[in-house]
């Protein structure tokens, strides 16, 4: 355990009059009590003083009485006293369950302050040679540097990085101490595709299209903009406890996540940098449609979409090139081609004239191929390659910094091919193009990896089984699926994501001018990965969390240990 000397209010406040609410059951054994005492009643009704007619007729009128009592009355009032007992108990669990959400609301929104401090004595693992444009994660020098001494600012920067023989002793006064000797430190993980519409359970139920439209007109109500504000707040804090400190989202309910970027750009809440798609941008009936994608039917509706994005505040841009795997209902409907050449063509020029970058949905070689024409900057997911999408990886003129990514999404994947469909709850049809997708991807990724290709990582959070706290296990599953080494992962969710992103020289690594996004583990991530599974310490922008624990799924744990 971290000695936390630098410890503040960023942790929140504790909601007093939440926290000593009357949450008592009342009493529900009157009913209990009161039928018994009938019983009792009627058997002592003396009849001895009485004349024969009135005593017979008494006697008639107290059997059929104690005769009700026992066979209609006494069952029903048992059974409606323990209706109420359960819908008290529920009426418990509900108060006790808003009671915690309100607590987590008050210390989030408990607005943070930047505190001057160091971490000392900690072992860095990162790469703190290679330049912000070199991307290629096979030449990466990421390696332990031991007993550093990170100095953060007040101005949630790295101020000074080195041994602590050296900067311990002429740390400024004033300057807390965080002693972390026999821990690790890793620059904040970087997630380029996040949803947080869900937390990874099964999504069969939401993606049928009558279940999809009535969500989509919940949504598209006042309550629900708000219900999934507070959805996106929620799950972008489960992503930065996790050890995320900047991602993007592909893929919202609406406003949702760029609200909630807002608020940690406005130094409101401590949070990940967060760079917010808004809806896809997709053909009519097309891929995440009506749910998080807005329908075009031509380029003239593509440039009124992306322009409608770009008002509300966003940060990027998704577009769907294809269909995807989890709304399918035909064989091969994944990885058709939906949205035209010349759709995506209008979207990217309209995003890269306000420096924003264009992410792709694309499942298939010619759903990937018109992307990179168009001047999509990241592939979401991919497929097999030839050589003309190779070179145009590698050199995409129309591309807001010259090249394009290959971002796959591994584990969401796999954990759809390999696990049981009792598990992942997926019809027959979406499996089988689930299968194929990733199969193709896995080859996609290999070709991408050994022609020198900008390769960068992203989760799919909210898709089956994939959580908003588990973005280590993307890089587990690069290393299982993909042939990575720890390093190369490790240096693919930083330096390499922070690249793509153009943030190469502000982020992705532990190095003095930068943000101070660091990650403290228990053990050497290179030689166990899991450690990041249970991060120590998160800081984000100079804003330490301490004690970053996250609720985990422990089925969905369960089921994911089962990919080995």
């Amino acid at each position: 355990m971290l000695d936390n000397t630098a410890q503040n209010s960023n942790n929140g406040v504790k909601n007093s009059s939440a926290d000593t609410a009357d949450t008592t059951l009342p009493d529900t054994t009157f009913a209990e009590e009161f039928g018994e005492s009938m019983d009792d009643d009627l058997a002592d009704v003396s009849l001895s003083d009485l004349g024969k007619d009135a005593s017979d007729f008494l006697t008639s009128l107290r059997d059929q009485a104690v005769e009700f009592w026992q066979s209609q009355a006494k069952p029903q009032l048992s059974q409606a006293s323990e209706q109420a007992k359960l819908a008290l108990s529920h009426a418990n669990t509900e108060l006790a369950n808003q009671t915690q959400k309100l607590n987590d609301l008050t210390r989030l929104l408990t607005k943070p302050e930047h505190v001057p401090f160091a971490i000392t004595h900690v072992s860095i693992v990162d790469d703190l040679e290679s330049k912000p444009d070199e991307l290629d994660m096979r030449r990466n020098k990421v390696r332990v540097y031991p007993d550093q001494t990170i100095v953060v600012g007040a101005d949630g920067n790295i101020e000074e990085i080195g041994d602590s023989a050296s900067i311990e002793p002429a740390l400024p006064q004033g300057y807390r101490r965080l002693d972390a000797t026999g821990k690790f430190a890793i620059p904040g993980l970087i997630n380029l595709h996040v949803h947080t519409f869900s937390n990874g359970k099964p999504l069969q139920k939401m993606t049928s299209k009558d279940q999809t439209l009535k969500m989509r007109r919940f949504f598209d109500t006042k309550p629900g903009r708000e219900a999934a504000f507070a959805l996106s707040l929620k799950n972008l804090e489960t992503m930065l406890r996790s050890g995320v400190t900047t991602l993007r989202t592909l893929g919202d309910l609406g406003d949702d996540a760029i609200r909630v970027g807002k608020l940690v750009e406005e130094g409101c809440i401590t949070g990940p940098r967060v760079l917010a798609s808004g809806p896809i941008i997709a053909a009519v009936g097309g891929h995440g449609a009506p749910l998080i994608s807005t329908e075009c039917a031509d380029e003239a509706d593509a440039a009124v979409a992306v322009d409608h994005n770009i008002a509300m505040g966003a940060s990027a841009i998704k577009v769907a090139s294809t269909g995807g795997v989890t709304d399918s209902t035909q064989r091969g409907e994944a990885g058709a081609v939906q949205l035209s050449e010349g759709q995506m063509a209008i979207i990217c020029e309209i995003a890269h004239e306000h420096g924003l970058l264009v992410a792709a949905h694309a499942q298939s070689l010619d759903g990937v191929k018109n992307a990179l024409r168009a001047g999509v900057d990241t592939i979401e997911h991919g497929s097999e390659l030839d050589d003309e999408a190779i070179a145009l990886f590698k050199n995409n003129p129309k591309a807001l910094h010259g090249f394009s990514s290959f971002d796959a999404t591994v584990l969401a994947g796999v954990a759809m091919r390999d696990l049981p469909q009792s598990v992942t709850q997926l019809d027959d049809i979406p499996l089988a193009n689930g299968t194929d997708i990733t199969n193709g991807m896995l080859a996609g990724l290999k070709q991408a990896k050994e022609a020198g290709i900008v390769v960068s990582m992203g989760t799919d959070s909210a898709m089956p089984l994939v959580t908003q706290y588990g973005t280590w296990r993307e890089l587990e599953v690069l290393m299982k699926y993909a042939g990575y080494t720890a390093a190369e992962a490790l240096y693919t969710a930083t330096h390499v994501n922070a690249g793509v992103l153009g943030l190469g020289s502000e982020i992705g690594t532990l190095r003095e001018g930068y943000s101070a996004d660091i990650v403290i583990t228990d053990e050497n991530p290179l030689e166990n990965l899991s450690t990041l599974g249970d991060v120590e310490l998160v800081v984000a922008q100079g804003l330490p969390v301490f004690h970053p624990d996250v609720k985990k799924n422990e089925e969905i744990e369960r089921n994911l240990n089962m990919l080995g």
